[in-house]
């Protein structure tokens, strides 16, 4: 696989919706770059990845729309929000955080700023 839209051509749900969200990242950030992975699609400046986006797979979980994406970023703190699906922390000073981002409406400026935070962290 060597490009997004391959990785989410299982999908074209999900694919829109990732391409939705490179759009309103590259508006801020014209040389966000992606790399596909075997198992998501890092968001990258610089060859440095600061988020990752991937689909949870053929196992859907309980309670989940039935076509979304996973949003997993870093950060050197922990960010206490309802639309956190998970956030651990790896060790003292990072932590790994996930968002469900099942429509456009939550491709907001709310997750970009999660994503700038994460950006800036990463590639200081």
């Amino acid at each position: 696989m060597t490009t997004a839209d391959e990785f989410f051509a299982v999908d074209t749900y999900e694919q829109r919706i990732f391409d939705l969200l490179l759009v309103s990242l590259r508006r801020r950030y014209p040389s966000t770059e992606t790399e596909v992975q075997k198992t998501d699609v890092a968001l990258q400046e610089g060859g440095r990845p600061f988020a990752y986006v991937w689909v949870p797979g053929v196992r859907r979980i309980p309670g989940r729309p039935l076509h979304y994406v996973i949003v997993s970023f870093g950060l050197n703190r922990c960010i206490d929000d309802p639309r956190m699906t998970e956030v651990t922390q790896s060790y003292p000073g990072r932590w790994m955080h996930h968002v469900v981002v099942a429509e456009p409406a939550d491709i907001d400026d709310t997750l970009i700023g999660w994503l700038t935070a994460a950006r800036n962290w990463k590639i200081r």
